[in-house]
Protein backbone atom coordinates (compact mmCIF):
# COMPACT_ATOMS: atom_id res chain seq x y z
CA UNK A 1 0.00 0.00 0.00
CA UNK A 2 1.35 3.65 -0.75
CA UNK A 3 2.47 5.63 1.67
CA UNK A 4 0.28 8.19 1.09
CA UNK A 5 -2.84 5.93 1.52
CA UNK A 6 -1.51 5.16 5.10
CA UNK A 7 -0.97 8.93 5.53
CA UNK A 8 -4.76 8.92 4.44
CA UNK A 9 -5.88 6.50 7.01
CA UNK A 10 -4.08 8.39 9.92
CA UNK A 11 -5.04 11.88 8.98
CA UNK A 12 -8.95 10.38 8.85
CA UNK A 13 -8.65 8.80 12.49
CA UNK A 14 -6.41 12.27 13.76
CA UNK A 15 -9.96 13.93 12.78
CA UNK A 16 -12.45 11.63 14.11
CA UNK A 17 -10.43 11.05 17.23
CA UNK A 18 -9.91 14.98 17.72
CA UNK A 19 -13.79 15.14 17.56
CA UNK A 20 -14.38 13.12 20.12
CA UNK A 21 -12.33 14.12 22.70
CA UNK A 22 -11.41 18.12 21.82
CA UNK A 23 -14.59 18.68 23.91
CA UNK A 24 -12.65 18.17 27.04
CA UNK A 25 -11.29 20.77 26.75
CA UNK A 26 -13.97 23.27 25.34
CA UNK A 27 -16.08 22.42 28.35
CA UNK A 28 -15.95 25.36 30.13
CA UNK A 29 -16.74 27.45 27.33
CA UNK A 30 -19.36 25.44 25.99
CA UNK A 31 -20.87 25.84 29.44
CA UNK A 32 -20.62 29.77 29.91
CA UNK A 33 -21.75 30.20 25.78
CA UNK A 34 -24.79 27.85 25.84
CA UNK A 35 -25.92 29.13 29.58
CA UNK A 36 -25.42 25.25 31.08
CA UNK A 37 -23.87 24.14 33.70
CA UNK A 38 -20.72 22.38 33.41
CA UNK A 39 -22.35 18.78 34.19
CA UNK A 40 -24.38 18.83 31.32
CA UNK A 41 -21.58 20.20 29.04
CA UNK A 42 -19.91 17.27 30.09
CA UNK A 43 -22.27 14.96 29.28
CA UNK A 44 -21.70 16.06 25.59
CA UNK A 45 -18.58 13.52 26.59
CA UNK A 46 -20.84 10.68 27.59
CA UNK A 47 -23.32 11.10 25.03
CA UNK A 48 -20.40 10.52 22.16
CA UNK A 49 -19.03 7.55 24.13
CA UNK A 50 -22.79 5.57 24.54
CA UNK A 51 -23.76 6.21 21.19
CA UNK A 52 -20.62 4.51 19.41
CA UNK A 53 -20.58 2.31 22.33
CA UNK A 54 -24.45 0.84 21.47
CA UNK A 55 -25.08 1.88 18.14
CA UNK A 56 -21.32 1.84 16.62
CA UNK A 57 -21.87 -2.02 15.99
CA UNK A 58 -25.36 -1.93 14.39
CA UNK A 59 -24.16 1.10 12.41
CA UNK A 60 -21.42 -1.53 11.49
CA UNK A 61 -23.50 -4.74 10.53
CA UNK A 62 -25.19 -2.27 8.16
CA UNK A 63 -22.07 -0.48 6.28
CA UNK A 64 -21.21 -3.65 5.71
CA UNK A 65 -23.24 -3.38 2.90
CA UNK A 66 -22.22 -0.28 1.49
CA UNK A 67 -18.58 0.21 -0.16
CA UNK A 68 -16.00 1.31 1.79
CA UNK A 69 -15.18 4.41 -0.49
CA UNK A 70 -18.95 5.39 -0.24
CA UNK A 71 -19.53 4.57 3.37
CA UNK A 72 -16.19 7.02 4.37
CA UNK A 73 -17.88 9.61 2.43
CA UNK A 74 -21.03 9.31 4.03
CA UNK A 75 -19.23 9.39 7.44
CA UNK A 76 -17.10 12.13 6.99
CA UNK A 77 -19.67 14.17 5.87
CA UNK A 78 -21.80 13.93 9.03
CA UNK A 79 -18.28 15.01 10.57
CA UNK A 80 -18.37 18.16 8.44
CA UNK A 81 -21.66 19.26 8.08
CA UNK A 82 -22.47 18.29 11.42
CA UNK A 83 -20.26 20.53 12.98
CA UNK A 84 -20.37 23.24 10.48
CA UNK A 85 -23.80 23.14 12.06
CA UNK A 86 -23.16 23.65 15.75
CA UNK A 87 -20.37 26.30 14.97
CA UNK A 88 -23.22 28.54 13.41
CA UNK A 89 -26.57 27.42 14.96
CA UNK A 90 -24.86 26.62 18.78
CA UNK A 91 -26.99 25.22 21.18
CA UNK A 92 -27.05 22.37 23.35
CA UNK A 93 -30.02 20.35 21.50
CA UNK A 94 -27.77 20.39 18.46
CA UNK A 95 -24.66 19.36 19.99
CA UNK A 96 -26.15 16.21 21.42
CA UNK A 97 -28.05 15.36 18.11
CA UNK A 98 -24.28 15.99 16.74
CA UNK A 99 -22.58 13.98 19.12
CA UNK A 100 -24.97 11.25 19.12
CA UNK A 101 -24.64 10.46 15.33
CA UNK A 102 -20.39 11.30 15.23
CA UNK A 103 -20.87 8.78 17.43
CA UNK A 104 -22.68 5.70 16.16
CA UNK A 105 -20.25 6.30 13.39
CA UNK A 106 -16.80 6.37 14.69
CA UNK A 107 -16.54 2.54 15.44
CA UNK A 108 -17.60 1.63 11.66
CA UNK A 109 -14.97 4.52 10.15
CA UNK A 110 -11.97 3.16 12.60
CA UNK A 111 -12.80 -0.56 11.67
CA UNK A 112 -13.28 0.17 7.96
CA UNK A 113 -9.86 2.03 8.31
CA UNK A 114 -8.46 -1.45 10.15
CA UNK A 115 -9.91 -3.55 7.69
CA UNK A 116 -8.69 -1.49 4.87
CA UNK A 117 -5.12 -1.67 6.00
CA UNK A 118 -4.74 -5.02 6.89
CA UNK A 119 -5.62 -5.92 3.79
CA UNK A 120 -2.88 -4.60 2.17
CA UNK A 121 -0.02 -6.21 4.48
CA UNK A 122 0.80 -9.88 5.15
CA UNK A 123 -0.81 -11.69 8.35
CA UNK A 124 2.43 -10.94 10.33
CA UNK A 125 2.11 -7.25 9.48
CA UNK A 126 -1.20 -6.66 10.82
CA UNK A 127 0.17 -5.19 14.10
CA UNK A 128 2.31 -3.11 11.92
CA UNK A 129 -1.00 -1.74 9.67
CA UNK A 130 -2.96 -1.35 12.62
CA UNK A 131 -0.49 0.78 14.52
CA UNK A 132 -0.15 3.21 11.10
CA UNK A 133 -4.11 3.74 11.01
CA UNK A 134 -3.65 4.46 14.91
CA UNK A 135 -0.84 6.63 14.55
CA UNK A 136 -3.85 9.29 13.83
CA UNK A 137 -4.81 8.72 17.72
CA UNK A 138 -1.92 9.45 19.02
CA UNK A 139 -1.30 12.37 17.05
CA UNK A 140 -5.04 13.73 18.29
CA UNK A 141 -3.69 13.23 21.60
CA UNK A 142 -0.29 15.37 21.19
CA UNK A 143 -1.88 17.94 18.70
CA UNK A 144 -5.31 17.65 18.29
CA UNK A 145 -7.23 18.46 21.80
CA UNK A 146 -4.72 20.81 22.53
CA UNK A 147 -5.22 22.75 19.45
CA UNK A 148 -8.71 22.72 19.83
CA UNK A 149 -8.38 24.03 23.70
CA UNK A 150 -6.00 27.04 22.27
CA UNK A 151 -7.55 28.30 19.61
CA UNK A 152 -10.61 28.14 22.31
CA UNK A 153 -8.95 30.06 24.91
CA UNK A 154 -7.45 32.94 22.01
CA UNK A 155 -10.77 33.22 20.45
CA UNK A 156 -14.05 30.85 21.01
CA UNK A 157 -15.08 27.63 21.46
CA UNK A 158 -17.16 28.00 17.61
CA UNK A 159 -14.09 28.72 15.99
CA UNK A 160 -12.46 25.20 16.85
CA UNK A 161 -15.79 23.47 15.82
CA UNK A 162 -15.17 25.23 12.87
CA UNK A 163 -11.26 24.13 12.11
CA UNK A 164 -12.56 20.74 12.85
CA UNK A 165 -15.29 20.89 10.07
CA UNK A 166 -12.17 22.43 7.70
CA UNK A 167 -10.72 19.16 8.05
CA UNK A 168 -13.23 17.37 7.78
CA UNK A 169 -14.25 18.50 4.53
CA UNK A 170 -10.64 18.07 3.29
CA UNK A 171 -10.69 14.32 4.52
CA UNK A 172 -13.72 14.27 2.10
CA UNK A 173 -11.60 15.17 -0.73
CA UNK A 174 -9.12 13.38 0.44
CA UNK A 175 -11.18 10.28 0.28
CA UNK A 176 -12.65 10.61 -2.91
CA UNK A 177 -9.07 10.12 -4.53
CA UNK A 178 -7.38 8.59 -2.70
CA UNK A 179 -9.14 6.03 -0.32
CA UNK A 180 -9.75 2.42 -1.60
CA UNK A 181 -12.28 1.06 -2.68
CA UNK A 182 -13.74 -2.45 -1.53
CA UNK A 183 -16.59 -3.99 0.29
CA UNK A 184 -16.34 -6.34 3.18
CA UNK A 185 -18.13 -9.50 1.38
CA UNK A 186 -18.51 -10.59 4.78
CA UNK A 187 -19.85 -8.09 6.56
CA UNK A 188 -22.41 -7.69 3.53
CA UNK A 189 -23.43 -10.74 3.29
CA UNK A 190 -23.77 -12.24 6.42
CA UNK A 191 -24.39 -10.61 9.46
CA UNK A 192 -26.12 -13.22 11.50
CA UNK A 193 -22.51 -15.25 10.99
CA UNK A 194 -20.66 -11.97 12.56
CA UNK A 195 -23.89 -11.97 15.39
CA UNK A 196 -22.39 -15.25 16.48
CA UNK A 197 -19.11 -13.86 17.63
CA UNK A 198 -21.47 -12.81 20.85
CA UNK A 199 -22.48 -16.16 21.22
CA UNK A 200 -18.36 -17.05 21.83
CA UNK A 201 -17.48 -17.15 24.98
CA UNK A 202 -14.01 -16.94 24.64
CA UNK A 203 -14.42 -14.14 22.18
CA UNK A 204 -16.62 -12.08 25.05
CA UNK A 205 -13.85 -12.92 27.28
CA UNK A 206 -11.83 -10.78 24.49
CA UNK A 207 -13.75 -7.83 24.59
CA UNK A 208 -14.18 -7.90 28.51
CA UNK A 209 -10.84 -7.73 28.82
CA UNK A 210 -10.48 -4.43 26.49
CA UNK A 211 -13.64 -3.12 28.17
CA UNK A 212 -11.58 -3.73 31.59
CA UNK A 213 -8.13 -2.49 30.39
CA UNK A 214 -10.12 0.78 29.23
CA UNK A 215 -12.01 1.51 32.25
CA UNK A 216 -8.57 1.35 34.12
CA UNK A 217 -6.22 3.27 31.70
CA UNK A 218 -9.06 6.28 31.82
CA UNK A 219 -9.87 6.36 35.03
CA UNK A 220 -5.88 7.37 35.37
CA UNK A 221 -5.81 9.42 32.36
CA UNK A 222 -8.81 11.47 33.06
CA UNK A 223 -7.37 13.24 35.79
CA UNK A 224 -3.56 13.26 35.29
CA UNK A 225 -3.91 17.02 35.01
CA UNK A 226 -5.21 17.87 38.35
CA UNK A 227 -2.97 15.01 40.00
CA UNK A 228 0.21 16.62 38.87
CA UNK A 229 -1.16 19.92 40.03
CA UNK A 230 -1.80 18.78 43.27
CA UNK A 231 0.65 16.34 43.85
CA UNK A 232 3.55 17.24 42.26
CA UNK A 233 2.91 20.97 42.24
CA UNK A 234 2.82 21.55 38.51
CA UNK A 235 2.17 24.93 36.97
CA UNK A 236 -0.12 25.09 34.13
CA UNK A 237 2.08 25.28 31.76
CA UNK A 238 4.20 22.32 32.76
CA UNK A 239 0.95 20.29 33.25
CA UNK A 240 0.66 21.12 29.39
CA UNK A 241 3.89 20.14 28.57
CA UNK A 242 4.66 17.44 30.10
CA UNK A 243 0.73 16.16 28.48
CA UNK A 244 2.41 17.06 25.01
CA UNK A 245 5.40 14.90 26.01
CA UNK A 246 2.66 12.04 27.66
CA UNK A 247 1.45 11.88 23.73
CA UNK A 248 4.81 12.34 22.32
CA UNK A 249 5.82 9.12 24.01
CA UNK A 250 3.18 7.43 23.21
CA UNK A 251 3.30 7.85 19.52
CA UNK A 252 6.66 5.47 20.19
CA UNK A 253 4.88 3.43 22.08
CA UNK A 254 2.50 3.20 19.17
CA UNK A 255 5.04 1.82 16.59
CA UNK A 256 6.43 -0.51 19.23
CA UNK A 257 3.29 -2.09 19.96
CA UNK A 258 2.84 -2.69 16.10
CA UNK A 259 5.85 -4.27 15.49
CA UNK A 260 5.59 -6.81 18.08
CA UNK A 261 1.89 -7.07 19.36
CA UNK A 262 0.74 -9.07 15.76
CA UNK A 263 2.87 -12.61 16.93
CA UNK A 264 2.29 -12.38 20.66
CA UNK A 265 -1.21 -10.39 20.95
CA UNK A 266 -1.71 -11.19 24.81
CA UNK A 267 1.72 -11.51 25.73
CA UNK A 268 2.09 -7.71 24.46
CA UNK A 269 -0.95 -7.56 26.73
CA UNK A 270 0.52 -8.67 29.79
CA UNK A 271 3.65 -6.14 29.02
CA UNK A 272 1.43 -3.19 28.48
CA UNK A 273 -0.59 -3.93 31.74
CA UNK A 274 2.72 -4.56 33.81
CA UNK A 275 3.87 -0.85 32.63
CA UNK A 276 0.85 0.56 32.86
CA UNK A 277 0.46 -0.59 36.44
CA UNK A 278 4.12 0.32 37.76
CA UNK A 279 3.37 4.15 36.05
CA UNK A 280 0.01 4.87 37.65
CA UNK A 281 0.70 3.30 41.37
CA UNK A 282 4.62 5.10 41.10
CA UNK A 283 3.22 8.17 39.75
CA UNK A 284 2.34 9.48 43.24
CA UNK A 285 5.74 8.79 45.11
CA UNK A 286 7.48 10.01 42.25
CA UNK A 287 5.82 12.93 42.35
CA UNK A 288 6.13 13.62 46.24
CA UNK A 289 9.69 12.78 46.61
CA UNK A 290 11.72 12.82 43.19
CA UNK A 291 8.91 14.77 40.97
CA UNK A 292 12.57 15.08 38.23
CA UNK A 293 11.93 11.34 37.72
CA UNK A 294 8.47 12.67 36.38
CA UNK A 295 10.04 12.94 32.49
CA UNK A 296 10.93 9.49 32.79
CA UNK A 297 7.94 8.33 34.32
CA UNK A 298 5.28 10.05 32.31
CA UNK A 299 6.93 9.43 29.00
CA UNK A 300 6.69 5.19 30.26
CA UNK A 301 3.24 6.09 31.52
CA UNK A 302 2.06 7.57 27.78
CA UNK A 303 3.85 4.62 25.33
CA UNK A 304 2.35 2.16 27.10
CA UNK A 305 -1.51 4.18 27.39
CA UNK A 306 -1.19 4.37 23.69
CA UNK A 307 0.19 1.17 23.14
CA UNK A 308 -2.86 -0.44 24.74
CA UNK A 309 -4.97 1.01 22.43
CA UNK A 310 -3.12 -1.15 19.22
CA UNK A 311 -2.26 -4.36 21.32
CA UNK A 312 -6.42 -4.14 22.18
CA UNK A 313 -7.15 -4.04 18.57
CA UNK A 314 -4.74 -6.75 17.03
CA UNK A 315 -5.78 -9.21 19.67
CA UNK A 316 -9.71 -9.16 19.10
CA UNK A 317 -9.27 -8.78 15.06
CA UNK A 318 -7.34 -11.93 15.52
CA UNK A 319 -9.94 -13.55 17.66
CA UNK A 320 -12.57 -12.59 15.27
CA UNK A 321 -12.06 -16.05 12.67
CA UNK A 322 -12.37 -13.63 9.66
CA UNK A 323 -14.76 -11.01 10.67
CA UNK A 324 -12.41 -8.84 11.05
CA UNK A 325 -14.65 -5.47 10.43
CA UNK A 326 -17.55 -6.41 13.22
CA UNK A 327 -14.89 -7.12 15.37
CA UNK A 328 -12.87 -4.17 15.20
CA UNK A 329 -16.24 -2.26 15.77
CA UNK A 330 -17.29 -4.11 18.54
CA UNK A 331 -13.76 -3.46 20.20
CA UNK A 332 -14.12 -0.02 19.44
CA UNK A 333 -17.65 -0.11 21.54
CA UNK A 334 -16.58 -1.94 24.46
CA UNK A 335 -13.31 0.41 24.65
CA UNK A 336 -15.50 3.46 24.23
CA UNK A 337 -17.63 2.06 27.53
CA UNK A 338 -14.25 1.36 28.89
CA UNK A 339 -13.75 5.21 28.82
CA UNK A 340 -17.09 6.54 29.44
CA UNK A 341 -17.06 4.00 32.69
CA UNK A 342 -13.51 4.50 33.80
CA UNK A 343 -14.07 8.47 33.73
CA UNK A 344 -16.71 8.23 36.04
CA UNK A 345 -14.84 5.55 38.49
CA UNK A 346 -12.25 8.20 38.35
CA UNK A 347 -14.77 11.33 39.41
CA UNK A 348 -16.19 8.87 42.54
CA UNK A 349 -12.43 7.75 43.33
CA UNK A 350 -11.44 11.45 43.56
CA UNK A 351 -14.48 12.58 45.49
CA UNK A 352 -14.36 10.27 47.97
CA UNK A 353 -10.49 9.14 48.17
CA UNK A 354 -8.45 11.83 46.90
CA UNK A 355 -6.69 12.74 44.02
CA UNK A 356 -3.80 10.49 45.43
CA UNK A 357 -5.93 7.47 45.21
CA UNK A 358 -7.15 7.45 41.64
CA UNK A 359 -4.18 6.07 40.37
CA UNK A 360 -4.74 2.84 42.96
CA UNK A 361 -7.93 2.12 41.72
CA UNK A 362 -7.55 2.67 38.18
CA UNK A 363 -4.74 -0.56 38.84
CA UNK A 364 -7.28 -2.77 39.98
CA UNK A 365 -8.91 -3.37 37.26
CA UNK A 366 -5.71 -3.76 34.87
CA UNK A 367 -4.26 -6.14 37.38
CA UNK A 368 -7.33 -8.21 36.72
CA UNK A 369 -6.30 -7.95 32.92
CA UNK A 370 -3.15 -8.68 34.07
CA UNK A 371 -3.86 -12.10 35.85
CA UNK A 372 -6.74 -13.24 33.01
CA UNK A 373 -3.73 -13.18 30.67
CA UNK A 374 -1.28 -14.98 32.45
CA UNK A 375 -4.08 -17.47 32.98
CA UNK A 376 -5.38 -17.23 29.92
CA UNK A 377 -1.45 -17.49 28.45
CA UNK A 378 -0.93 -20.45 30.63
CA UNK A 379 -3.88 -22.37 29.59
CA UNK A 380 -3.59 -21.44 25.69
CA UNK A 381 -7.12 -20.38 26.07
CA UNK A 382 -7.36 -17.21 24.46
CA UNK A 383 -3.56 -16.75 22.20
CA UNK A 384 -2.77 -17.49 19.02
CA UNK A 385 -4.33 -17.11 15.77
CA UNK A 386 -5.85 -21.51 16.07
CA UNK A 387 -6.76 -20.86 20.11
CA UNK A 388 -9.61 -22.64 21.11
CA UNK A 389 -11.21 -18.72 21.03
CA UNK A 390 -11.96 -19.78 17.81
CA UNK A 391 -14.31 -22.16 17.99
CA UNK A 392 -17.72 -22.43 18.65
Amino acid sequence: MPARTFALFAFISFVVVTAEFMVIGLIPNIAKDLQITLQQAGTLVTWFALSAALLGPIVTLLSGKVNSRKFALLAMSSFAIGNLFLALFPSYSLAVIVRVVQGSLLPSILSILSLAAVKQVSHQMEGWAISRVNLGVALATVLGIPMGTIIAAASDWKISVLVLSALSFIAIIAIIFGFPSFQDKKGGIRPLAQLSLLLRFRFLAHLILSALLFTGMFSGYTYIAPLLSSVADFSEIAIGWSLIGFGIAGIGGNFVAGRFSASNNLSSTIYVSIVLVFSMVMVVPISRHFPLLLCVLLPLWGASHMAAFVVTQVRVMKAAQGYKGFAVSLNLSVCNLGIASGSYIGGVAEAKLGIVNVGYISTFFIILVLAASIAALCAGALSGPHAKLNQR
